[in-house]
């Protein structure tokens, strides 16, 4: 059975429109902070590191730990859950951004014991959760 060229490529940008993998997911805070979140709640924890971890710093720990599976594997649950709060509440807001427009910042509306806001920091063109 042969499918039609066009109906494949169709189908192709469907699956990546509906599982958030488009080129321009990470050109703004905001769009980087829903990524990150649908990554995180599909427990993709691999991918979060690889798309959203700043270059120099995944490189790291990459090298330290042998492979990004085992960077995923060293990080603890409570982590992963903190960041998925931080994450819900950067969609819900808009980020103050610094002076010259390289970092933005997302403030809680209910903040927890250990932070009370998430940056992000502009690459290139990307934006990455800093550290």
């Amino acid at each position: 059975m042969c499918i039609p060229r066009s109906i494949r490529v169709v189908c192709l940008l469907m699956l990546a429109l509906v599982t958030g993998c488009t080129p321009n997911a990470a050109n703004t805070p905001e769009s980087a902070a829903k990524s990150a979140l649908r990554l995180l709640q599909a427990k993709d924890y691999e991918g979060m590191f690889s798309q959203f971890m700043v270059p120099d710093e995944l490189a790291r720990a990459i090298e330290e730990s042998g492979s990004i599976e085992k960077v995923a594997e060293r990080t603890s649950v409570g982590s992963w859950e903190r960041l998925e709060l931080a994450l819900s509440e950067a969609v819900k807001s808009t980020p103050q951004y610094s002076e010259d427009g390289s970092r933005a910042v997302f403030e809680w509306s209910n903040p927890d014991r250990y932070r009370d806001e998430i940056t992000f920091i502009k690459i290139g063109d990307r934006w990455y959760i800093e550290n």
